[in-house]
């Protein structure tokens, strides 16, 4: 495998949970899914695609880049600065222009203005996290992802995947752009299975990857995020669209304010499941970053 890290400088972001309903729930960190989409998108554009929704057999571009990107690769995310988990209210286009209540509504009385009133209803809560520099981590088999695309795009090598990743420009929603400040390739060192981490790990089955060891931390949060296919032994994302396991983010609550959380990033020390182990990389982070991985995928690497 080829380990890729890439530093962004990401003020605000919101990745929306599909599931939630109501209101614009996003998690406190970039889940895998999220960034490996952003790889997937650049390499699109180094392979020349000329859309996402340019139909390729029975599926569009973007989804076949998506597969092959997510179901060869692991991705994590290392925050590197505070984060700040905030909200807003937004409003669609309000009703009244929409013509689709009357002037006098404060006239009516009783069932009336109830159902007038109800077509107000146009609000809803949208997550916010503002943040700042974040470190993302890259581990993909070139060998696999080239026989899943070669066929239909071509393939890609090292240099093609380094100038993809610096045309990473969003994260999540339309509106949360990011600029990318270096990219490189990096080594790995082993640590061991029992060692401090600083991005991210699924701590749940079908991905249970580690233990945290409560006693010996400052304090870490366990949140649902979307996991990418390889972490779940899948194949195609339309299998796990909607899919949500638990993962332990490397950030702990430093203060509560007026519906504002603060959360500073943290290391966390983890017992690895069997099969895994802590790695650490000198990549475009402060210090030395550390990402959790099957040992099985490093052989010859390491």
């Amino acid at each position: 495998m080829e380990v890729f890290s890439v530093r962004v400088f990401l003020p605000l972001f919101h990745v929306r949970y599909e599931d939630a309903w109501g209101i614009r729930l996003s998690p406190r960190l970039p889940p895998p899914r999220t960034i490996l989409g952003a790889l997937a998108k650049g390499v699109g554009v180094v392979l020349g695609v000329e859309g996402g929704e340019v139909p390729i057999g029975e599926k569009r571009a973007r989804e076949l880049l998506m597969d092959a990107v997510e179901s060869c690769s692991y991705g994590f995310v290392r925050p590197l600065s505070p984060l700040v988990k905030t909200s807003q209210i937004l409003r669609v286009v309000p009703a009244i222009e929409q013509k689709r209540v009357t002037s006098d509504i404060f006239k009516l009385k009783g069932g009336g203005l109830v159902n007038q009133a109800a077509k107000f209803h146009d609000a809803f809560k949208h997550d916010v996290v503002v943040s700042g520099e974040m470190e993302f981590v890259y581990a993909l088999s070139l060998e696999e992802l080239n026989d899943d695309i070669a066929g239909s795009f071509g393939g890609v090598g090292r240099e093609e995947v380094l100038s993809a990743l610096r045309m990473i420009d969003r994260v999540g929603s339309t509106e949360s752009l990011c600029g990318v400040l270096s990219v490189k390739h990096v080594g790995l060192k082993e640590v061991g299975p029992r060692a401090t981490v600083n991005t991210y790990v699924p701590v749940e089955d079908p991905a249970k990857w580690v233990e945290p060891v409560h006693a010996a931390t400052r304090g870490y949060l366990i949140e649902p995020l979307y996991p990418n296919l390889r972490v779940v032994g899948m194949k195609r994302v339309e299998d796990v669209k909607s899919m949500k396991i638990n993962f332990l983010l490397p950030i702990y609550c430093s203060e509560v304010r007026r519906g504002r959380e603060v959360f500073e990033p943290t290391e966390v020390l983890v017992d690895c499941v069997n099969g895994y182990s802590v790695y650490s990389l000198h990549g475009t982070g402060d210090g030395e970053t550390r990402i959790v991985l099957p040992r099985g995928e490093l052989d010859g690497l390491v």
